[in-house]
């Protein structure tokens, strides 16, 4: 990247690979808890794909808001791809079931009493 070198950008770069990766763990376990379609649907087996639809949606805000930092300003304008990506990724957090309520479903399963959603 021209106009990008040294440290600083490296670590920008392997902070934004870090989050990337950690959302492609997180999709890449929800589709291995689908077993290609072939499960019956339970509790716990909802319980594990909320709590990993929370970690898969904030590591891919916080992959994008990363590469929002390393461009710059220029990453808001309408022909930059980021700009759609960063609007977009901000509805992620709002999918069933928002945080919060993912938290308190989980932890309601964690007790072993019934969910609220």
């Amino acid at each position: 990247m021209k106009g990008h070198e040294g440290p600083l950008i490296e670590s920008q770069l392997g902070e934004l690979d870090t989050h990337l990766t950690a959302a492609q763990v997180a999709v890449d376990s929800m589709i291995a808890i689908t077993n290609d379609y072939d499960f019956k649907p339970t509790l716990e087996r909802s319980n594990q794909m909320l709590m990993r639809k929370t970690l898969g949606a904030e590591a891919a805000i916080a992959t994008v808001e990363k590469a929002v930092e390393i461009v710059g300003g220029r990453a808001f304008y309408r022909n930059c791809d980021l700009e759609r990506m960063f609007r977009d990724i901000q509805a992620a957090p709002f999918h069933p079931l928002p945080r919060a309520k993912q938290q308190l479903f989980s932890g309601r399963v964690a007790r072993g009493v019934e969910p609220i959603g």
